[in-house]
């Protein structure tokens, strides 16, 4: 197992967000959006991160997970100095 905080397990997160990338793009399913956030988070790119949830969000108002992303956006906007 690659530990997280690895570059090879960073870059593997990003490639899987490019993946969840490109699949939303093609479905619209914003699920994937979700999934790019999670990636993206794991991968330590804050802002990536961010944009994803509040775009998710944005795209599923009534997500079963709304409570738990909505405190995933204020750790990342904290993190981010409430950029």
């Amino acid at each position: 197992m690659i530990p997280c905080g690895s570059g090879l397990a960073s870059s593997r997160f990003v490639e899987a967000a490019f993946e969840f990338k490109k699949a939303y793009e093609s479905s619209n399913d914003p699920a994937f959006l979700y999934n790019m956030a999670l990636c993206y988070r794991r991968a330590n790119n804050a802002k990536l991160a961010l944009w994803s949830y509040e775009e998710y969000l944005k795209k599923d108002p009534d997500a079963l997970q709304r409570a738990t992303v909505e405190a995933r956006i204020q750790e990342l906007k904290t993190q981010l100095g409430g950029q």
